[in-house]
């Protein structure tokens, strides 16, 4: 195992990282830098911090010496080759759970190394367990003195006796199989003859618990059985009594029936003294049924006739005119249109007309008036300025005539939105043309109808007669 570096919160420690190079490291540094935490957090980072450990008056336990000065959890890095992978190892905490929560991957592809955790994580990388690290391969002035220890005791031992430290191992394993076969090998042992012996003593034990069971169920059903015969005699003489009872009973009721079957006699008769008779009322359903099967045949006849046509949406800008004067109110209106357009370029062409021969004779009086005498330039001066003043009062009549041209056209384009004028007339052919298919449809719909509805009402009013207000159904019943 190669250590590439060590991040840890742990201690004095406060997020710092110390990186490690290939070889041996030797780190020289001042007291209180850190060295002997360095050296706590890799322990407790392979082996995990013994959260159980209590602190005493003269010495602190781990969780509690090497707790953040900073208050933040305790928590730590390393990364590390194991085996030709670099693996990461990572621990933190969470809770009260101190440096509990534990992850192992691989330090490129991020996926979890399933031979390690928190528990076997120092002797999978190391080999051996913390004691024997601590007392080994990792040594502290603290662990200078030699004490004795269990674990390091049997390597050793081992290791100086056969040249290997795992032949304890298997002399044990070998011991604990031949106890294991003197126990129990196949059907034989000590084991199986206990297990026979238990069993064939639970079986005695359950039969004479059996046995017992049935004498006190039998015993139980002789009280029941008893108690049933006194039960039987006392319902006997129940019996005999309620027998004689019955009698005087039914005949009783059979008076009162009798006298109730009279009561209903009569109150028939009464109510069938103004009824018809059996020949009037045979004809008055025959006729009942005649009126059923006309008014069934004229919902037939109504039913197999097509549904009225429905009138298509009426937009909003023929709405108030007749169906027959739409085409004609366009038509008029693309005239106005034209007419409006007509005028307003006339008017144009007649101001451009004042302006050039304004222009012309502006032109002319300056001419002459550097030729004249100086009273005779103040003459023409006004008479020009009179000239200017007549231009500017064409132009301003020009442009309130084109402000009404573009209200009146406005309010012709306003009649048909969203419309081209030459789509005037078109868009009111196809209306009329849509109103007068529709109306047309109307009529056909109506020959076809014919008197039906006729027919039904007076139908109607004859079975009203008839059945008195009643409907004919109820009659019939």
């Amino acid at each position: 195992m190669k250590i590439y570096s060590m991040t840890a919160t742990f201690g004095s420690l406060e997020h710092k990282t110390l990186t490690l190079q290939p070889g041996l490291n030797i780190i020289e540094a001042p007291n209180e830098w850190g060295k002997s935490t360095w050296c706590a957090f890799l322990v407790n980072m392979l082996y995990g911090l013994d959260t159980r450990a209590k602190s005493t008056k003269t010495v602190l336990a781990d969780k509690d010496r090497y707790a953040p000065w900073s208050g933040a959890p305790m928590a730590g890095r390393i990364d590390l080759n194991w085996n030709g992978r670099d693996i990461t190892i990572e621990r933190n905490s969470r809770g009260r759970l101190i440096f509990g929560e534990f992850s192992a991957y691989e330090t490129a592809t991020g996926l979890e190394v399933p031979e390690l955790n928190g528990s076997n994580c120092g002797t999978v990388l190391l080999g051996v367990e913390r004691s024997v690290f601590t007392r080994s391969g990792f040594l502290k002035l603290t662990d200078l003195p030699v004490t004795q220890d269990d674990a390091l005791r049997r390597r050793l031992n081992n290791l100086v006796t056969t040249g290997d430290e795992s032949g304890a191992g298997d002399k044990l394993q070998q011991s604990l199989k031949d106890l294991k076969n003197k126990c129990r090998y196949n059907r034989s042992g000590l084991l199986p003859q206990a297990e026979a012996q238990r069993d064939q003593l639970e079986g005695q034990l359950g039969e004479l618990e059996h046995l017992s069971q049935q004498c006190q169920s039998l015993r139980n059903r002789q009280t029941e059985l008893e108690e049933r015969i006194g039960q039987l005699e006392n319902h006997k003489a129940h019996l005999r009594y309620a027998s004689s009872l019955a009698g005087s009973q039914k005949l009783e009721q059979a008076a009162q029936t009798a006298k109730e079957a009279l009561a209903v006699y009569t109150s028939l008769s009464q109510n069938c003294e103004g009824l018809p008779s059996r020949e009037e009322a045979e004809e008055a359903i025959h006729t009942g049924q005649q009126l059923q099967q006309r008014w069934e045949s004229l919902q037939m006849e109504g039913n197999i006739l097509p549904p009225a046509p429905q009138a298509a949406e009426i937009p909003a800008r023929y709405r108030q005119l007749d169906a027959d004067k739409v085409v004609d109110t366009a038509t008029e209106d693309l005239a106005n249109l034209a007419r409006l357009e007509a005028g307003h370029k006339r008017r144009n062409r007649i101001l451009i007309g004042i302006l050039f021969t304004f222009a012309a004779i502006l032109a002319a009086m300056a001419v002459l008036y550097f030729g004249l005498s100086l009273g005779s330039g103040v003459i023409y001066l006004c008479a020009a300025s009179a000239l200017i003043l007549g231009v500017l009062l064409a132009f301003g009549g020009n442009v309130a005539a084109t402000r009404r041209f573009r209200a009146q056209a406005q309010l012709l384009y306003d009649r048909h939105p969203g419309l081209a004028p030459n789509m005037w007339i078109e868009d009111a052919k196809v209306f009329a043309a849509q109103r007068q298919a529709y109306t047309q449809a109307l009529a056909e719909y109506a020959a076809l109808r014919g008197d039906i509805d006729q027919r039904l009402e007076a139908l109607n009013r004859e079975i009203s007669e008839f059945s008195r207000g009643e409907s004919l159904s109820q009659c019939l019943d």
